[in-house]
């Protein structure tokens, strides 16, 4: 595979405008057979095939646990650690897909006598199932996982801290749990999924009250797909997935080590992050980017497993693998942005902007491509036509840096003079 291949996929990924639009399905992405069990289970459920995928990729990083890291350089290794949800309406087959990505796995628990699926959310409760020796990786796995984050600290009156362990859990960081009576709790290499399922008007949940900006959302890889009407269906049997489980359940430990093409792909890709982050500046998609080296070393991890069952840490991450992390980031990104853009269209501000001047963001956006990535707002208000008013522009412009598709600089022309206001498309 040539380095050439990098341009036009996950660095500029070709995907159609959100929320409009949808990303292709990350079903290609995966290795066979969990490829075919992913698009057959769905096309059985007549469900989105993300409602199938997305789960088998947090089960199956559960699976590898501790047992596999990636290492990018000398000092920075990374554990298959993902946060994974579906977003769906009611009726859109989420719960009996998530029940069919989870069959193999529960199979597997019976045939290795390990525990690797818990619904348990406390971290004493983590701490405890952790620290057993028939447990390596945990899945927590929730058909709703706003009910996941309404019941933390549950019996402790709110003064629990289970969401700040989570956000540690997510790093990496070592799980300590101190008992009154007892010896605390240790684990030093905790690996905790979380895969699940939530309705669109329950995301809030996963923000936080006072949409506290704590990086808990942008921690999630969320696939928020446009569901149709369910069909008849009788597709063929979904490929056993029990043996290629089993043997990268029971592979030996090691380290996954990049081969040099995978390389230069995550040193692009980590380079066009930092010039995306700074130009979003701020919000939810800049800190969501800012944690996407980290979420495409954790796909590539779980990627290059599911096609090296027996043995991943004998292979090198290839090109071809890491190309599919970054293709499937590019996908999550796409289906972030859906998500923020449907959060902040919930709030009172967001509903008068897109019920007064929804339409003008699309116009600019296109303008703004047309124009090379840039226009003044003085151009911008011209080319809309000069009947729009200022507030128009201002609630506009504030739509768009929230979202993070645009950054703002103030120029002042070398001759003086007042300055112009610069719109800049960010990278993406």
């Amino acid at each position: 595979m040539s380095l050439s291949k990098f341009k036009g996929t996950a660095c500029e990924p070709q995907r159609q405008d959100l929320p409009n639009g949808a990303p292709p399905s990350p079903a290609a992405a995966l290795p066979e057979p969990f490829r075919s069990y992913a698009k057959l289970t769905a096309e059985d459920l007549s469900a989105p095939v993300e409602f199938v995928a997305v789960p088998l990729l947090g089960l199956t990083a559960a699976a590898i646990g501790p047992r596999l890291s990636i290492e990018l350089k000398r000092d920075w290794r990374e554990r298959p650690i993902l946060w994974l949800g579906v977003v769906g309406e009611p009726g859109t087959a989420k719960s009996p897909a998530l029940a069919k990505a989870r069959k193999p796995f529960q199979h597997l628990q019976q045939r290795l006598g390990r525990r690797l699926i818990t619904s348990d959310v406390t971290a004493e409760a983590l701490a405890r199932l952790l620290s057993r020796p028939d447990v390596d990786g945990l899945c927590v796995v929730r058909d709703e996982l706003a009910g996941w984050v309404a019941s933390f600290d549950a019996y402790r009156r709110g003064r629990g801290g289970d969401r700040e362990r989570y956000l540690s859990l997510w790093a990496g960081d070592p799980l300590v749990v101190d008992r009154a009576t007892r010896e605390p709790v240790v684990v030093d290499r905790p690996v905790v999924c979380i895969v699940g399922g939530i309705q669109p008007d329950k995301l809030p949940y996963l923000r936080g009250e006072a949409q506290v900006a704590d990086g808990f959302l942008e921690r999630f890889l969320l696939a928020f797909p446009e569901a149709g009407p369910r069909r008849w269906s009788e597709a063929d049997a979904a490929p056993d997935l029990l043996p290629e489980l089993e043997a990268l359940a029971r592979c030996p430990e090691g380290v996954v080590r990049l081969s040099p093409e995978a390389k230069k792909l995550f040193i692009v890709a980590y380079n066009r992050s930092a010039e995306a982050c700074a130009a979003a500046r701020s919000g939810p998609l800049q800190r969501f980017l800012a944690k996407q080296p980290t979420h495409m070393a954790r796909l590539a991890l779980v990627l290059h497993a599911m096609a090296h069952t027996q043995s991943p840490a004998s292979a090198e991450v290839s090109g071809e693998a890491m190309l599919h992390a970054l293709v499937l980031f590019s996908y999550f990104q796409g289906h972030f942005e859906r998500v923020v853009n449907y959060l902040w269209q919930q709030e009172p501000e967001g509903l008068t902007v897109a019920s007064s001047v929804g339409s003008l963001v699309d116009k600019v956006l296109r303008l703004l491509a047309e124009k090379g990535g840039q226009a003044t707002r003085t151009a911008i208000h011209d080319a809309l036509g000069r009947n729009r008013s200022a507030r128009d522009l201002d609630a506009v412009r504030d739509a768009l840096l929230r979202l993070g598709r645009i950054a703002v600089e103030r120029q002042v022309p070398s001759s003086g003079g007042r300055p112009s206001e610069v719109w800049r498309l960010a990278i993406r």
